[in-house]
């Protein structure tokens, strides 16, 4: 069990509450359902850590062109003006040209191991920054994820590369494109109206990174408002490119 001076975020009730409650989080085990403070960053591994592990890093290289090649898939003969409900002014072509975009802003930063931000760059190797012709956008994104795994290979996990979060390795982009893009997938699954399928290792890692990012100290200095909690990082934006809407 753990020590019971430490407090823990109950994420049914959205309270701290004493380390000796049980989150209702099924099927973890009692031990690891508690997520305790400090906030758990990339230099904190969470307690729940101990019985599940992160995937590897050459499978969120796979995952990335996994999960734009199957996006790309869904949009193939679909009309890419059609409104996606989960990005309020998007079109199903805006999110697309979005995910380039940000996948070779990724590839730039860690090819070049920026030391600082770069700027993101709007449609880079299009004829413009409106096309909307799935034969067009669907190679030019798997060309940009496929460019962005080859470079994260290339690299190694653990290379130094600036990060918009602490950590500052190429490990972040690794993961952080596996679910940008498998989230965006989703996005473009609502908008055409077709079924949507994840894997479960992919899925839990997925709520273990939005759990870590969202309970970032960098958040309340930019909300200070907002409750100091992980469930509370659904209601605010992040402030790097690969979580621009």
């Amino acid at each position: 069990m753990p020590p019971k001076n430490e407090p823990a975020w109950d994420v049914h009730t959205s309270q701290w509450v004493p380390s000796v409650s049980v989150l209702r989080v099924s099927p973890l085990r009692a031990s690891a359902n508690l997520i305790r403070a400090p906030f758990c960053g990339p230099h904190v591994a969470p307690h729940y850590r101990e019985v599940m592990t992160v995937l590897s890093y050459d499978r969120y290289c796979d995952e990335i062109v996994i999960q734009a090649d199957l996006l790309s898939s869904c949009l193939k003969d679909a009309d890419l003006a059609v409104p996606v409900p989960s990005c309020p002014g998007w079109s199903a072509g805006r999110l697309v040209r979005h995910l380039g975009d940000v996948q070779r802003w990724a590839e730039t930063t860690v090819r070049t191991r920026a030391t600082g931000p770069l700027l993101v760059e709007h449609a880079r190797g299009l004829p413009s920054e409106e096309v909307d012709d799935p034969a067009i956008l669907g190679p030019w994104l798997a060309e940009g994820a496929g460019d962005l795994a080859q470079t994260l290979r290339a690299a190694g996990a653990g290379a130094p590369v600036w990060t918009p979060v602490p950590g500052g390795t190429t490990d972040f982009y690794a993961r952080r494109f596996t679910h940008e893009t498998a989230m965006h997938r989703a996005d473009a699954t609502l908008a055409v109206g077709s079924e949507y399928a994840l894997d479960q290792d992919v899925a839990v890692d997925a709520v273990d990174e939005w759990l870590e990012l969202g309970s970032l100290p960098v958040h309340f200095e930019v909300h200070p408002a907002v409750t100091p909690s992980p469930g509370a990082a659904r209601t605010r934006r992040r402030r790097w490119p690969c979580a621009a809407r």
